[in-house]
């Protein structure tokens, strides 16, 4: 359904009061006619919201009101749309755009009065007096004697740690110390195999004290002080590690060992050649004692 509003009159001259202004809504080109809706005009200026509404009433149809209902706008030009109303049904028309209506001057080209608006002088006298009856109030406010102070607050939580401060420079040299008192030649009193051995038995309170155990032992050569209650790490005495040496010569053989346990019975051999029969010569000790080839096997008898 497409909503429809057409008027009587498109314009008309500022201060007529008396001119009927006929409104016709319809629906698809269909005049709506139902009198059960209340008909309400609203008129805006330019962009800048409604102004003004009133009730319209019917008549034979249309939607009517007179000029008189338009004696507070001033020349211009205007849109206009109704709104019916039935309980809480509301139908406006039209449903694009609105109609238009001019209000022109007449001849005397009077204007007439500018309705929800002021113009900028007006404004800036308003303000200032606004300004100046705050101004006479507060003058006129009478001050008390001024009370006793008040007693302390409770500390606040401590505040964040600030950011750290730029280095200052350096200050001037102080004034040379007072001399010290001599001091014992340095001296280990006592070394022990590990930390833990450690004991302060027949130590006096300044005595050092150092591990001496082998290279490999990471303590080794460590220094502390017996400050009269307790071992205190000084340093690290040992030196850094040496470099490899070269290969010593070989030792002296040493003793032969005893004699170890017969070992297990070694795997069968693979058989071997068969041999030939074996010839036994039996022979004096004198005449083995001449033979040049002894090879062979020989029996010697008496």
């Amino acid at each position: 359904m497409i909503k429809t509003l057409s008027m009587s009159t498109t314009g008309l001259k500022f201060a007529d009061n008396n001119t009927p202004i006929y409104l016709t809504a319809e629906n698809n080109g269909i005049i709506f006619k139902d009198t059960t809706y209340l008909p309400k005009v609203y008129i805006k200026q330019n962009d800048v919201g409604y102004l003004t509404n009133f009730p319209a009433t019917w008549q034979d149809e249309k939607i009517t009101f007179t000029s008189a209902q338009l004696a507070n706008l001033p020349s211009g030009s205007y849109r206009i749309e109704v709104w019916f109303e039935h309980g809480s049904d509301t139908l406006i028309y039209p449903d694009y755009g609105f109609l238009k209506l001019n209000i022109n001057h007449n001849a005397t080209d009077i204007d007439g009065n500018v309705i929800s608006s002021i113009t900028v002088e007006q404004f800036q006298q308003q303000f200032s007096n606004l300004s100046q009856e705050l101004t006479d109030k507060i003058l006129d406010i009478k001050v008390g004697p001024q009370g006793e102070k008040g007693d302390n607050g409770d500390t606040g939580p401590q505040g964040v740690q600030g950011i750290q401060g730029e280095r200052g420079d350096q200050g001037p040299q102080g004034i040379q110390g007072i001399q010290g008192v001599s001091g014992n030649d340095f001296s280990i009193a006592e070394t022990f195999p590990s930390v833990a051995s450690m004991s302060s038995d027949n130590l006096t309170k300044g005595d050092f004290v150092m591990i001496s155990s082998t290279v490999e032992d990471p303590d080794n050569a460590k220094l502390y002080l017996w400050n009269g209650t307790e071992f205190t790490f000084v340093t690290d005495m040992s030196g850094a590690t040496g470099i490899k040496g070269d290969t010593g010569e070989q030792g002296i053989q040493g003793p032969q060992g005893e004699k170890g346990e017969q070992g297990k019975q070694g795997i069968q051999g693979i058989q071997g050649v068969a041999g030939k029969d074996a010839v036994i010569n039996v022979v004096t000790q004198a005449e083995y004692d001449e033979l040049p080839d002894k090879t062979g096997v020989y029996f010697i008898g008496g």
